[in-house]
């Protein structure tokens, strides 16, 4: 066996042999590994792999997308302004029903009311395939994201520090409808909710609804276009305050050419229904801000429930 000095030598002097030795070994294992993996997965349907690089050159290739605009120019009259109008009447119909609902928990204890929220947006759905049969519409809608943001919205005004914007919410409502807590809302009556839509807004930003790929939980809250990015502030959302803002720095329903189709259909919804429930109940959270705990899936949805405590309003008849 030579000496120490004489192993440093020839390794300093074979380098490159060692290093070769080393890479083959290192493919070695990791095209083993490839090798089980691909065992399991060999029946899941998706575009040819090569070792170690997976599918990733697929990506390098251009994406015609002459499918995906097909499909799109044929669904986007579908979500035509007057088509949405003619949605409200269900939108309406589910709102009342959900508002006496809660009647029966209008005695301020304290709830879980985000399963309550959902059965709503779930039963808007049920009636809308009930139409799409009888109307012979080739659509199909989801209600998570639509009941998700209700109900962070419903909490995120419940807050102590944030009921003043519920009030703002509730004034604003009653300029509309005057001493009506149970009218029939029109796309001209949601026009005039401006606070109600600030509101809805910063909720998209602090809670947006699906992240994939890029995070929009941590783009909506950048303190060079958001200043205090965790306060709750409808106001950022005011013409005057949204002037000069990258349209990219706020996407809860994505950007370009390939946003959310439905995203009119949603905030429709969404206002028919939370204007009907804050024209009737006063709203107050049992948690803190920091203390909620929210599970990130395809939706951000609360851990543990939203806990509120609903009383009717002095107005309500």
């Amino acid at each position: 066996m030579g000496s120490f000095q004489e192993i440093v030598s020839w390794v300093g002097s074979e380098w490159k042999l060692v290093i070769t030795i080393a890479l083959v070994f290192i493919i070695y294992c990791l095209t083993k590994r490839d090798r089980r993996i691909s065992k399991y997965l060999e029946n899941v349907p998706g575009p040819p792999t090569i070792p170690l690089l997976g599918n990733v050159l697929s990506l390098l290739c251009p994406s015609y997308a002459r499918k995906w605009r097909g499909r799109r120019k044929m669904l986007t009259p579908t979500f035509h302004f007057k088509i949405l109008e003619e949605f409200s009447v269900i939108f309406n119909e589910q709102a009342d029903v959900f508002t006496e609902t809660l009647k029966q928990k209008a005695d301020g204890k304290p709830f879980n009311i985000f399963p309550f929220v959902a059965r709503c947006a779930l039963d808007i759905i049920c009636g809308m395939y009930i139409y799409i049969i009888n109307s012979q519409i080739f659509r199909y809608w989801g209600h998570d994201t639509t009941s998700a943001n209700m109900a962070w919205t419903i909490l995120m005004l419940s807050f102590h520090e944030n009921q003043r914007h519920q009030k703002l919410v509730q004034a604003e409502l009653d300029g509309i409808f005057g001493d009506d807590k149970n009218p029939n809302i029109t796309s001209s009556d949601v026009s005039k909710m401006k606070y109600l839509d600030y509101c809805i807004k910063e909720t998209l930003r602090l809670l947006p609804r699906i992240t994939v790929a890029i995070s929009s939980y941590l783009l909506h809250r950048d303190p060079n276009v958001f200043p205090k990015p965790e306060v709750f502030d409808p106001m950022r959302f005011s013409p005057e305050n949204s002037v000069g803002r990258n349209p990219f720095a706020y996407v809860p329903f994505s950007a370009g050419p390939r946003n959310c189709i439905g995203q009119r259909f949603a905030l429709l919804e969404e206002k028919i229904v939370l204007s009907k429930l804050f024209m009737n109940y006063n709203f107050q959270s049992v948690q803190k801000w920091e203390d909620v705990k929210m599970v990130s899936e395809i939706v951000i949805r609360p851990y543990d429930g939203i806990n509120v405590k609903v009383t009717k309003r002095n107005c309500l008849k």
